[in-house]
């Protein structure tokens, strides 16, 4: 890329100054006090509250999703905790790391920072918010911010180390040059996440409405055509159901367990100094996303013996038996390994589906295990009070409706060709290494890009 050329390192217009001098007048505050929010507070609408969930640690600037509320006058109670669009919000108590910026076209004019978090607003005409956003990625900022840590109980750090965290500052023409050009490939992963993300609820609604609400049998019990179904697949099913110890079924369609299907090996445990050697990936709950589905933004290699019984191979389904928070979002969650991990290892919290009958295909299987009546009986399952567990014999004991293979062999590859695009992700992935080699060079002058434009464009962003 011709655009793109060696810097000279931080030359004398860059500045070494510290978080708090960049921040704005009071632009630098906690979360409240922990007896000023909590969980009676939260309503049904209202201010949103910023918690360690809406941020990241580069896979996203923002996620505005699984978002809860406080009133409006609980937020003007506290409104020195308050943060608006363009703020900066980090992670002070827990997972130290984790960042976000306060998105410009959110619905919401202000949102309330949570007690284990803190806020920064730069002073626009010394520090530009996204840039710093991506300097508090740095790999070194973040190793900066853990070796500070206070480990008394849950490891944090205070509004004092916060604010002394050096930061090199080019002029603001140039941190906005940057910032562009980082933030042009987040957008761009963004926009593939969603398309991704509606291919995903496109399989799950398919499958809800053919295999678990039996959408078809109700409208040809009503002698109507069933929609987005041909004629002939239409046929497949009946007009009429039959009652079963789960309720109403299609008439010849068949109950059966899980454990008529699947039997379950569980991994083992890991030594920690062997992480990050040449090894298979560790597939262990960090690597599921809650409710189910792959997550690959902080995968680890292992060096250390695996034994073949606990190796996994794309396309192998691998399951939580264990959630460490009260959500119960990761108990049962299925996840599977997708072609871009050659080899993977189970870890003591993760079980793997090995299949024992063929009269089920694994894509059925994948998509029971994402429905909400699944998740709903791993939640009424789940045993334990600081960590939630689902035994073996729970979960095998699932009982589902059977559809006959021809339903099967006729519908299930409409969602196979979905599923196949939705794993890829290679596009992904490619523009996120790019993204990540960058980052550090472009923040430390150790790399300038003389047409920002016309770089993204060769890059395909």
């Amino acid at each position: 890329m011709s655009e793109i050329s060696e810097g000279s390192g931080m030359t004398a217009e860059w500045r070494d100054v510290s978080i708090g001098e960049l921040a704005a007048p009071d632009g630098i505050v906690g979360g409240p006090f922990g007896s000023d929010l909590v969980r009676a507070d939260y309503v049904a609408s209202g201010v949103p509250v910023i918690r360690g969930s809406n941020l990241g640690q580069g896979e996203k600037r923002f996620d505005a999703n699984d978002l809860v509320f406080v009133s409006e006058d609980k937020a003007n109670v506290l409104s020195r905790n308050l943060a608006v669009a363009g703020d900066i919000v980090v992670t002070q108590r827990g997972t130290l790391g984790q960042v976000g910026i306060v998105p410009p076209d959110s619905r919401y004019s202000r949102w309330l920072v949570s007690q284990s978090q803190m806020r920064l607003r730069c002073e626009p005409q010394v520090a530009d918010p996204l840039y710093v956003y991506y300097w508090l990625l740095r790999p070194e900022t973040v190793r900066s911010i853990r070796a500070q840590a206070i480990a008394t109980g849950v490891p944090h750090i205070n509004l004092g180390i916060f604010r002394s965290l050096r930061v090199a500052l080019p002029p603001l023409k140039k941190q906005r040059a940057i910032a562009h050009i980082l933030g042009a490939f987040d957008d761009k992963i963004d926009l593939l996440r969603g398309m991704n993300q509606t291919l995903e609820d496109t399989c799950r609604t398919l499958f809800q409405s053919w295999f678990v609400d039996f959408d078809a049998v109700h409208t040809r019990a009503a002698r109507r055509e069933p929609l987005g179904i041909d004629g002939e697949t239409a046929k497949l099913f009946p007009r009429d159901f039959e009652e079963s110890e789960i309720g109403p079924i299609p008439a010849g369609w068949r109950i059966a367990a899980l454990g008529d299907f699947v039997s379950l090996q569980r991994g083992t445990t890991y030594q920690s100094a062997l992480l990050e050697h040449d090894g298979p990936v560790l597939l262990g709950l960090a690597s599921i996303q809650r409710d189910g589905g792959f997550r690959g933004d902080s995968l680890r290699t292992y060096g250390g013996e695996s034994s073949e019984k606990i190796l996994l191979r794309p396309g192998d389904l691998y399951v939580s038996l264990k959630d460490v928070t009260q959500s119960g979002d990761l108990l049962g969650a299925v996840a599977r390994v997708p072609k871009w991990i050659a080899s993977g290892r189970l870890t003591q919290d993760t079980v793997r589906l090995a299949p024992t009958a063929t009269s089920i295909r694994t894509e059925y299987l994948y998509w029971l295990l994402r429905t909400p009546r699944y998740r709903q009986f791993c939640r009424s399952r789940a045993m334990g009070t600081t960590n939630l567990s689902l035994s073996r014999d729970d979960f095998l004991g699932y009982r589902f409706a059977v559809p006959p293979p021809s339903i099967q062999a006729r519908l299930l590859p409409i969602i196979e060709r979905m599923s196949e695009r939705l794993e890829d992700a290679s596009e992904i992935r490619t523009l996120t290494a790019l993204r990540d080699t960058l980052l550090p060079k472009l923040l430390s002058g150790d790399l300038r890009i003389r047409d920002p434009e016309s770089f993204l464009k060769e890059a395909g962003v």
